[in-house]
């Protein structure tokens, strides 16, 4: 959200999701309550790269490409299976 506000050289995103997920904790954060400015967010930033993996347990695909789907044509969507949630070191692609 911080692009949506201020211009950045860049952002990476890792595991990137648009809503609550209907989780009480998320949706008590107040994170989530207003819509995204996804074309803010385009402008403000030199670049942008997302990771997201098909097997995350928290979070289903479908949110996280939805991320790089609103962020086109400035994202770098990277899409993998077999990397849950990026718990696991080293990730060489970041």
């Amino acid at each position: 959200r911080l692009a949506e506000k201020r211009e950045l050289g860049g952002m990476v995103l890792v595991a990137a999701y648009t809503s609550d997920l209907d989780d009480e904790t998320e949706r008590a954060s107040g994170y989530f309550s207003r819509p995204w400015n996804w074309e803010a967010q385009k402008k403000n930033c030199g670049f942008a790269v997302q990771f997201a993996s098909t097997d995350d347990p928290f979070l289903p695909i479908e949110e996280q490409r939805e991320v790089g789907q609103q962020l086109q044509p400035l994202i770098d969507y990277k899409e993998f299976d077999g990397r849950s949630h990026f718990f696991d070191d080293p990730f060489l692609p970041i």
